[in-house]
């Protein structure tokens, strides 16, 4: 078991809170984050040579190492797949990408994927980060648990009031046709963009402190922006809550996550992974060195 006392160095900036979502903002100090690429057109994803729904197939073309990050929707194939585990690609490799179905009810089409720039809601992704962690710890496998992953994206779909011939994740998009005010509040908090030397987010509904991911550098954190927005307004709480959380609240959740004791096992491309499984979140962290490339925590009870 290991810990990440690098994320003990972590600081925090002002919240900003629309539609009952607080966004904190997190800065790294004390490591070195590797050389790598924020450019992802470098990057292809197909069906492996005998499809199967657990695995795909990436490559990198590029001159730099470039991450595919844990929770991106890949659009197309025979299945929409959601990437189960952050992966840092080597520069000029190929490699065996693990990742879950979130379109249960279609096999058939092309081999060829796209970035589709959305990722799935933190429910599912906490669902396959609790997953994995545990058949890692098991059989060494990063397989996700399917059927849970499945009945996630099903209650995400009836949440939202929402039905999908195929129950794709992506049709939860129709969402924000039914809610202009957060459809509003999502726009302009894509614009805004990270602010200078921001490398993270800490996500609270009212005082209530939900997930968290943070990146090597302020360029990879804007480039998943987007989808990441996209799905914290996806998820925006029913009831608003006004309240906010505190700093020193945000704070404690970062040292937690520093110190609480996960598997740490060789990364599937370039590095290290440490996943953690407490009562309280579970948590993926993928290290070059001792550097992070991305962290992403899900509070358990939220």
């Amino acid at each position: 078991m290991t810990t990440v006392p690098v994320l003990t160095h972590a600081a925090v900036g002002t919240p900003l809170t629309r539609k009952g979502i607080s966004l904190i903002p997190v800065y790294l100090h004390g490591d070195r984050p590797p050389a790598l690429s924020a450019d992802t057109s470098t990057v292809t994803v197909t069906e492996a040579e005998v499809a199967t729904v657990p695995t795909l197939t990436v490559t990198n073309t590029g001159n730099l190492p470039t991450l595919i990050t844990g929770g991106e929707v890949l659009q197309g194939g025979q299945q929409d797949r959601v990437v189960n585990t952050s992966v840092l690609v080597p520069a000029g490799a190929g490699l065996d990408l693990p990742v879950s179905c979130v379109e249960h009810g279609r096999w058939g089409g092309g081999r060829g994927f796209g970035r589709s720039g959305r990722f799935v809601s933190r429910r599912v992704r906490r669902t396959t980060s609790w997953s994995v962690a545990h058949n890692l710890s098991s059989s060494g496998s990063r397989r996700s648990d399917q059927q849970g992953v499945w009945a996630t994206v099903s209650h995400e779909l009836a949440r939202l009031n929402l039905s999908s011939p195929s129950e794709a994740f992506l049709a939860t998009e129709a969402a924000f046709a039914a809610e202009s005010a957060i459809l509003a509040a999502r726009d302009e908090v894509v614009a805004l963009g990270p602010l200078p030397g921001q490398r993270g987010v800490i996500v609270a509904h009212g005082a209530r402190i939900v997930s968290c991911d943070l990146f090597a550098s302020t360029e990879l954190l804007a480039a998943n922006w987007e989808g990441l927005v996209n799905a914290w307004f996806l998820d925006a709480p029913e009831v608003t809550d006004r309240r906010r959380p505190g700093l020193r609240q945000a704070l404690r959740f970062l040292r937690r996550l520093a110190t609480t004791p996960g598997e740490e096992t060789p990364a599937l491309g370039l590095g290290r992974e440490v996943h953690i499984r407490s009562e309280r979140f579970t948590a993926q962290v993928l290290l070059s060195d001792d550097a992070v490339v991305h962290a992403s925590a899900f509070v358990t009870a939220a």
